[in-house]
């Protein structure tokens, strides 16, 4: 999921230019949790899908439209962009992972596609004893190439972390 504070201060710094009071951005995205950054809204819906959130506020038709157009304007820049770098880091990865091992569903590693889309890219490994240093050397100059990741997380089948690198 895209940064809750980066969509926080869009929210707030927008409604903060129209006269809205502090906490707009944090009631909105607590009203509205498919608000999460990855995805544009439909101007035509934006009324229908805002409704009870907006309704305290009294917003216009015309300011909703300004919302919706604020919104889509930051999926676009903020998430969208980043879109064929991801992919390209899930690719080297999957390159990585397969050279030191074998991936997919029963193997040593599973990339866990899903978490692509946010900071922490997650991959699955049945036996932690298999992460060499080169291994997480090598994963970890993959995602330090993609800025809007953090870190990677390698996880045990359990779910619990088994690993963690940080990006920077």
């Amino acid at each position: 999921m895209t940064q809750p504070l980066a969509l926080i201060t869009l929210f707030d710094e927008w409604g903060s230019a129209r006269g809205l009071p502090p906490g707009f951005g944090v009631h909105l995205l607590e009203a509205c949790p498919w608000l999460d950054g990855q995805e544009t809204m439909s101007p035509e819906l934006a009324p229908q899908l805002l409704e009870e959130a907006i309704a305290p506020y009294g917003l216009t038709e015309k300011a909703v439209e300004s919302l919706c157009t604020a919104y889509n304007e930051y999926v676009d820049r903020d998430y969208l962009a980043s879109v064929p770098a991801r992919n390209s880091a899930y690719t080297a990865i999957a390159e990585l992972l397969e050279q030191h091992g074998s991936l997919g569903v029963g193997e040593t590693y599973w990339l866990v596609e899903d978490s692509f889309s946010t900071s922490t890219p997650v991959i699955l490994v049945k036996d932690p004893s298999a992460l060499s240093s080169e291994l997480m050397k090598a994963v970890n100059i993959e995602i330090a190439r993609c800025p809007q990741f953090t870190s990677v997380v390698f996880i045990d089948k359990d779910g619990n972390n088994a690993v963690e690198l940080s990006a920077r």
